[in-house]
Formats: structure tokens, C-alpha cells, sequence
């Protein structure tokens, strides 16, 4: 293969990380993995990180309350990635994430510092977002 993109849908895969070496061996010499993610701490807004931006609508659907949305809001401070479910359960970094069955996992965001991308794939180009997009690219080339 020489091109594989993933736009906006890595995000939603609890293994994700998994699976993007076996992609990058499926890769032909000189080609490419390209897939967005999510930097929790990216300012997409004046003032307000992405995880902020999540927190607060996911307080607007009530699925969680003000109180909620404060405790969250600092358990993620100095992560390097993190996980929420269902709009309420926060997964940080070296925590177990709980199984779900299907009909259990309503949401699922999953968001990986700039800083922690660069550290898992040390030859990548990692690209900021453009315009209002809160998605980062990362481009790894196969040699």
C-alpha cells in the first residue's frame, strides 16, 4: 500500500495505538500513514482546551453535572492521554479501561498529547490543526 488515511476515526478505537505499527508494515517503502488526533490541551478556542470544549457538552447533554465536570477537568491536568467514556468515565494514561459491551458504550473519546505522539513516533511529522478543526495529523513514513 502506499497511502493510508484516517480522518477523525482513530479517535473512537480504544486500541487504536494497536494497530497503526501492523499498518505501517503494510506499507510499500516510501509510503505513508496519515491519522488525526485529539491533543487534549490544544487551545481550539480562545481559552478553552479541546478536553474542555468535550467537558462542556457533554454537561449541556447532562451527562454529567458542574461538580463532575470540575473533578474531570483536573484529574486530566499533566496527562499525556487520556480516555472518556460515556461522558463521565475518565480513563488517564496507565489506568484499566473497563470493558463495555455494545449497547453499554454510548461515547468514546480518546485524546493523546502533541508531546506523547512525538515520544511513541520519534520520525513522524505531527501538523497542528487547520482553521477551527481540534484534530492534529501525524504523517509517518515508511523507509
Amino acid at each position: 500500500m502506499d497511502v493510508i488515511v484516517s480522518n477523525a476515526a482513530l479517535q473512537w478505537v480504544p486500541s487504536h495505538l494497536d494497530l497503526l505499527p501492523r499498518w505501517v508494515d503494510a506499507l510499500t517503502p516510501g509510503g505513508a500513514l496519515a491519522f488525526t488526533f485529539i491533543d487534549p490541551f490544544h487551545l481550539s478556542s480562545p481559552g478553552q482546551s479541546n478536553f474542555q470544549w468535550r467537558l462542556e457538552r457533554e454537561l449541556e447533554k447532562g451527562k454529567i453535572t458542574a461538580a463532575e465536570m470540575k473533578d474531570l477537568a483536573g484529574r486530566v491536568q499533566g496527562a499525556k492521554w487520556v480516555m472518556l467514556v460515556n461522558g463521565g468515565d475518565l480513563y488517564i494514561e496507565t489506568e484499566e479501561i473497563r470493558h463495555y459491551e455494545l449497547d453499554q458504550k454510548k461515547s468514546c473519546y480518546t485524546y493523546h498529547t502533541q508531546e506523547y505522539m512525538k515520544t511513541l513516533f520519534p520520525h513522524a511529522m505531527i501538523l497542528p490543526p487547520v482553521s477551527d478543526m481540534k484534530q492534529h495529523c501525524c504523517v509517518i513514513r515508511k523507509s
